[in-house]
């Protein structure tokens, strides 16, 4: 029988209290309620809060570089994606602020 990865792993164990999808979640909600009221210093705050995602997406890419590519090729996958996502929060809240930017001028 097969071990379950995802419970023996030490890499699971090393990077549930610091993984990406903690700050996804929030970011995402502030992006969407900067974009919705127009709020120019939320969109602000959102895009200053995607460094701290991109820095533990990082992070999680070069404690991957230490187990064996059949393992750690799922959590690199799952980070570049989330990774992907607090871009297009940054694309959006940019445009919220190019939007209400433009419409005061």
């Amino acid at each position: 029988m097969e071990t379950d990865v995802f419970s023996t792993s030490p890499f699971v164990r090393e990077a549930r209290a610091r993984y990406p999808v903690c700050i996804i979640i929030p970011n995402t909600r502030a992006t969407m309620e900067a974009f919705h009221s127009s709020d120019l210093e939320k969109a602000n705050a959102t895009i200053g809060q995607t460094k701290n995602l991109e820095e533990r997406c990082c992070e999680v890419n070069r404690m991957a570089l230490s187990f064996e590519a059949a393992h750690a090729i799922h959590f690199v996958y799952i980070a570049d994606s989330i990774q992907r996502m607090g871009d297009y929060s940054t694309d959006i809240c940019e445009h919220t602020i190019n939007h209400i930017v433009g419409s005061n001028v």
